[in-house]
């Protein structure tokens, strides 16, 4: 019964997602027109007015809101769908790299250490590499933005029995242990600029892989998410 009721929170959990992000990207649509044309008409006005320091202030802070609006736009549009995943057998530590690589570019990691804990010997799985690159490059900038003036990232590797697990640590500032159950809901954040679709498209693609996402976090002591994965036989 356990797992009957599991199965059937995960999928109304599935369509709930599902339904909201479908919601959000008609929302995410009808907006995307007026805020280009915001931005089209600041750019003009900026460049007219090139001579008017008090109002270029204005203006550039008129601009920059409208790119940051457009970029949340953009990014609920990348996320109201999640499509099912290409599965091949892939080497997780090849796709943690990837993610690592992809976050250090972008200028996530500064004063932040990289602690990596890899298993030598880990059996390929079964993945679709560009959406669990998605859910590590996530995980890591969630890491990076909780650890403000530096810290330590440790992401750990191994398998046992018939599963590899995946730990994403940071030295971070934690979570309240009430937000802790609410973190994988759609829409909910505790960014003072979070739109909440993260972690809870990440964990319908981890559940769309066969695994599981799961976090603890301590005020003052920072944040493990745990991700495990089945070994699938051939």
């Amino acid at each position: 019964k356990g797992s009957e009721s599991s199965a059937v929170n995960r999928s109304v959990s599935s369509q709930r997602l599902a339904a909201m992000g479908q919601m959000a990207a008609a929302i995410s649509h009808e907006l995307k027109n007026p805020l280009s044309g915001i931005k089209i008409a600041t750019e003009y006005l900026m460049r007219k007015l090139s001579d008017r320091e008090d109002l270029l202030e204005v203006l550039t802070n008129i601009l920059n809101e409208s790119v940051f609006a457009h970029s949340i736009i953009s990014n609920i549009l990348d996320h109201a769908r999640i499509r099912e995943p290409q599965l091949r057998k892939f080497r997780i530590n090849t796709v943690i790299e990837e993610a690592i690589l992809t976050v250090a570019q972008q200028g996530w990691f500064k004063n932040i250490s990289i602690n990596k804990k890899i298993s030598a010997e880990l059996p390929g799985l079964m993945l679709d590499p560009l959406q669990i690159r998605q859910v590590l490059v996530n995980l890591f900038i969630n890491a990076a933005e909780a650890m403000v003036g530096g810290g330590t990232l440790t992401v750990s590797v191994a398998s046992q029995d018939k599963n590899v697990t995946v730990t994403v640590a940071d030295t971070g500032g934690g979570v309240e242990e009430d937000y802790l159950e609410k973190l994988f809901e759609p829409f909910f954040s505790t960014k003072v600029r979070g739109i909440g679709l993260g972690l809870a498209v990440s964990r319908e693609i981890i559940r769309n892989h066969g695994g599981e996402i799961d976090v603890e976090s301590k005020q003052g002591k920072g944040s493990t998410f745990t991700i495990v994965f089945p070994i699938k036989e051939d």
